[in-house]
């Protein structure tokens, strides 16, 4: 419609002191308007490798999303070629089956110029896995989260243009 926005979920990361394998970060992520837990996306402590996991309200593994380490949409970041996309099998995590994709993708040259903190996602959601609405939802907060701990690194970040907020 007419540019409006409504909030769907809200995700909750506390500040933790993350040193190495202790304390890794974890959000939490619920439902803005009944409060209702739908699960965690955590980045758990892998050697080497990018590695995330989706959990129930429980705690429990449901869906891992593995982007291995090499990859040149993660060591050299362009608008074209290999070095446009990073790509994150979604695996079953009891199973270890294939269930999905979640791509990054690196906009055109004119976008990257510009905007260089613009970026496109996508899900492939596979008809084998447990996609009710709470894991689609759960997987868009995964996205979200992976951008913020991989690839939000811009200078326009540092810039503090920002209003100034009531006291």
């Amino acid at each position: 419609g007419g540019g409006g926005a409504e909030q769907a979920m809200k995700m909750e990361k506390p500040w933790s002191c993350t040193v190495c394998c202790f304390n890794r970060p974890t959000v939490t992520v619920s439902d803005f308007n009944t409060g209702e837990v739908l699960g965690m996306v955590s980045d758990p402590c892998t050697c080497f490798g990018l590695t995330f996991t989706m959990k129930d309200p429980q705690e429990n593994p449901i869906i891992t999303a593995n982007g291995g380490c090499c990859q040149w949409g993660i060591c050299c970041p362009l608008p074209c070629g290999p070095c446009a996309e990073v790509n994150f099998e979604l695996q079953e995590a009891s199973s270890g089956q294939a269930i999905g994709l979640l791509k990054k993708k690196v906009p055109g040259i004119l976008k990257w110029c510009l905007a260089p903190d613009v970026d496109n996602y996508t899900v492939r959601f596979d008809s084998n896995g447990p996609w009710d609405g709470k894991n689609k939802a759960l997987m868009m907060a995964m996205a979200i989260f992976m951008d913020f701990r991989i690839f939000s690194e811009n200078s326009n970040d540092d810039k503090d243009d920002a209003p100034p907020q009531p006291e």
